[in-house]
């Protein structure tokens, strides 16, 4: 075991204890903060072959040389200070069906099958509900919460369609 798996397994070791306290208080609040954070957090469902946020993310942001060093840093530290801003906390309460089921602009569905972030299914069903001037909902079969990113010939493709059929 390297370094980086004893880590994760630290990380992970931590986080269930974290859960495990927050079912005991029955405290839905903060367990649906957990999961959303968690979901984030952990990078699930980010692309459909990635395993670990630490690898597949974190280290590769750190390594990007299209940023400086303190840019790179500054991504982390904003993703954790923003956790405790009012806007995260709302996320976990919106419901697009209740909250937003008509709009007045055009709205393009970019799911991938395999997101697990952004539940497909459920991605599916409110483009069903929305009401919308033009709408549009485009699978990706092979890809996870990054379609344009996992499906690049693809989401060009798509990308272009979308802009072609603009109002």
């Amino acid at each position: 075991m390297n370094w980086i798996n004893g880590f994760e397994l630290l990380c992970y070791g931590i986080t269930l204890l974290f859960l495990i306290d927050v079912i005991r208080r029955r405290n839905r609040e903060e367990l649906l903060l957990f999961y959303w954070l968690a979901m984030h957090d952990l990078g699930v469902g980010t692309t459909r072959e990635m395993r670990s946020v630490i690898s597949g993310i974190f280290f590769p942001s750190l390594r990007c040389t299209a940023y400086t060093q303190l840019a790179r840093i500054n991504i982390w530290r904003g993703k954790a200070l923003s956790r405790d801003f009012p806007v995260t906390k709302d996320a976990i309460v919106f419901n697009a069906f209740r909250d937003v089921p008509k709009l007045e602009i055009p709205i393009y569905i970019l799911a991938g099958q395999y997101d697990y972030t952004c539940c497909y299914s459920l991605q599916e069903e409110y483009f069903d509900a929305v009401d919308a001037p033009q709408k549009a909902f485009y699978p990706f079969e092979n890809a996870a919460h990054s379609p344009v990113y996992e499906e690049y010939e693809e989401g060009k493709r798509v990308l272009e369609e979308i802009r072609q059929n603009c109002p």
